[in-house]
């Protein structure tokens, strides 16, 4: 679906929701937009200039960015998780990329980043290392000896004498 039939769905999703904004009237005066602009957003029949959305978005309470989301449930998660402080951002984050990668060993072929813009300790390097080599189905076997070999630990693979 493209942006503009999102914006026109979003729009009498949120004006269905809010009675104070059922009418196009009532977003236009809200947004300080003619009338004929929503209009015209809602019908498809033009593009809304990046002013018009951030009016729009202002009018109803919501990011642009969740103005311009099809899923709710993607809305939603938008806009609790602006309503948060930055280190329980890295928290969700985290939680979030543990919960994908484990839903990603269903789909081999898909690839996962994160990059917080934190540094990372090494110990959690490691250990994310060592988890990933593990993973079931990877093909890739963890050597343990060898890992241990060169952090100079003494572990041994489990099997081995």
């Amino acid at each position: 679906m493209n942006l503009r039939n999102v914006l026109a769905l979003r729009l009498r999703e949120l004006m269905d929701a809010k009675p104070d904004l059922d009418t196009q009237v009532k977003v236009a005066k809200r947004a300080r937009v003619s009338q004929s602009t929503v209009n015209r957003i809602m019908d498809k029949q033009s593009s809304a200039t990046v002013d018009t959305i951030e009016a729009l978005s202002k009018a109803f309470g919501v990011t642009p960015s969740e103005l311009l989301m099809l899923d709710k449930r993607e809305a939603e998660l938008l806009r609790v998780f602006n309503l948060l402080n930055e280190d329980e951002k890295f928290r969700i984050l985290g939680y979030l990329h543990v919960s994908a990668s484990s839903a990603m060993r269903h789909h081999p072929g898909a690839q996962l980043e994160f990059d917080s813009g934190r540094s990372v300790a090494p110990s959690l390097q490691a250990a994310s290392h060592r988890a990933s080599a593990r993973r079931p189905g990877s093909g890739a076997e963890f050597d343990a000896t060898e890992h241990n070999e060169k952090e100079g630990g003494t572990h041994r693979k489990r099997g081995n004498t």
